[in-house]
């Protein structure tokens, strides 16, 4: 605080003070005779306190000690009650972990409960699946009222866990029936549709019916979507033996390994002409089409088989009686080769003399006019082997196309509804890939034929070409061979050979012409 500051704050302290001196020496004139009467009451007034405060310090230790005990006695209550607390309060989260504990083992008891009912009710599906239709006639109550016990809201889990035990049971006391062989009564319709009483007979899978009359007696089978089972009449010789097995419970039994499978399969089996029938209307052109290149086919290989060939040796021989100047005998030898190639070489003989670019179209154009004799219809059957598959896939797109219809007007829980647009589609299918395998293989293999031949017939043309003389060279124009001198004449022919070799090497393929 300033200096300044300080001083003023002095003097007004001071100034007050002596206000106060004044007050006081005022009041202390007026009052000096009450003085002694108030210093007097104080004194009584403190020794009055002291006994007061005498008489409360002896009660004090009169009740100090009462209260010592009481309050030890409260401490040592204190202690027990929170003793007590600590344990109930243990007790209690002892009991929260039982409790747990319990709900714990609750829920997996519960899982455990759920899984095997699962397990049960999946067993209970597979029993039913599993029974032979005289077994249906049998235990379609029972099983039908333990599944409705099983759903039943009023019973308890036991209850209902009871009633599945119950078809547990049924399934366990058939099954030893089924080992020993069980005879029971039942109704059966036979291949007209008339319905029959009687007893089935069954062994282990076995299913046999004894009915009044032949029709009536034999193999069980259960049609789809049918309610009641149909019989497979028996052989005569196995009537009496199962009617006498249904009334006294013993006797001989047919014994069927493919429990009746077999018989399906042959009912099942089609003919060729049902199969077509069964393929639509797509199948007659297309069956068509491979029988028609079937036809084609065997009568092009026996056309292709029948051209005649010409042998290096009747070549040669030719070509020697062409240069010696003996024509006639050439000709003769190129005429017993018929066919294509034959007629090739009498245009070529014929033509000799001429230059050799003439005789070389000569024998051209007769390659032409052979290579389309050779190939005709080939194609056809190309076509057919190109169009099968095309005209099967025509017959799988309607047949799937009549399926959905009949799903759409019928529903798909019917099967025979539409079972005959997908046989349809796939027979069509089969049937188109049956056509053109072969057909593609045949021809194939034809056009190589025919290819093989015209290959000849070239390389006949160029060593006949390169066999002739040059008419423009005179000393290449061979004189006739002389009577006396056959080995000249074998020269010849040698040389002739060579020139073969050098021009077409091999001329013969395929089979030996005859």
């Amino acid at each position: 605080m300033p200096r300044r500051q300080r001083s003023r704050f002095a003097g007004f302290r001071w100034a007050v003070a002596a206000v106060l001196i004044f007050i006081t020496a005022a009041n202390a004139q007026n009052e000096t005779v009450s003085v002694e009467d108030a210093a007097a009451e104080l004194e009584s007034r403190a020794e009055q306190s002291r006994i007061e405060l005498n008489n409360t310090l002896g009660r004090i230790e009169t009740e100090k000690v009462p209260l010592n005990n009481l309050l030890d006695t409260l401490e040592s209550d204190f202690r027990a009650a929170q003793a007590e607390y600590e344990e109930v309060l243990n007790v209690k989260n002892a009991r929260v972990v039982d409790v747990s504990t319990l709900q714990t083992q609750i829920l997996n008891k519960e899982k455990q409960n759920e899984y095997l009912v699962s397990q049960l009710d999946e067993y209970i599906k597979g029993f039913e699946a599993r029974l032979s239709p005289g077994d249906e006639q049998r235990f379609s109550e029972p099983i039908a009222q333990s599944k409705s016990d099983a759903i039943n809201s009023n019973l308890t889990q036991r209850e209902k866990f009871a009633a599945r035990l119950d078809v547990v049971d049924l399934a366990l006391n058939r099954m030893e029936e089924s080992i020993g062989g069980a005879s029971y009564g039942g109704v059966t319709v036979d291949e007209s549709g008339n319905k029959a009483d009687g007893k089935f007979l069954q062994f282990g899978p076995l299913l046999y019916f004894a009915g009044p009359g032949a029709p009536h007696t034999g193999l069980v089978q259960k049609a789809p979507g049918e309610p009641d089972p149909f019989v497979i009449p028996a052989a005569e010789e196995n009537h009496s033996a199962l009617q006498q097995l249904a009334e006294s419970g013993e006797g001989a039994i047919p014994l069927d390994v493919t429990r009746g499978e077999a018989i399906k399969m042959e009912e099942a089996s089609k003919s060729l002409v049902e199969t077509i029938k069964a393929g639509g209307a797509v199948m007659y052109p297309l069956v068509g089409l491979g029988i028609i290149s079937i036809i084609i086919a065997l009568v092009k290989w026996i056309q292709l088989n029948l051209v005649q060939r010409i042998g290096p040796k009747k070549f040669n021989k030719m070509m020697v009686c062409l240069v010696n100047n003996e024509e006639e005998k050439a000709r003769n030898i190129a005429r017993k080769v018929k066919g294509p190639i034959g007629k090739m070489l009498e245009a070529g003989i014929e033509n000799h003399e001429e230059p050799r670019d003439l005789v070389e179209e000569v024998m051209y154009e007769k390659v032409l006019f052979a290579r389309a004799r050779l190939n005709s219809f080939i194609p056809f059957i190309k076509i057919t082997a190109a169009a099968a598959p095309l005209m099967g896939l025509l017959g799988t797109v309607s047949g799937m196309i009549n399926t959905f219809q009949a799903i759409k007007v019928k529903g798909a829980g019917d099967a025979s509804s539409f079972s005959g647009g997908i046989s349809e589609a796939l027979i069509t299918t089969q049937w188109g890939l049956i056509v053109a395998i072969p057909a593609l293989l045949l021809s194939a293999f034809l056009a190589r034929k025919a290819k093989g031949i015209l290959d000849d017939m070239e390389k006949l043309g160029i060593s006949f070409l390169n066999s002739l003389p040059d008419s423009t060279d005179p000393s290449s124009i061979a004189p006739e061979p002389p009577t006396s001198s056959p080995k000249k004449e074998g020269t010849k022919v040698k040389e002739i050979k060579d020139e073969e070799k050098d021009a077409g090497g091999d001329l013969e393929l395929g089979l030996e012409p005859t």
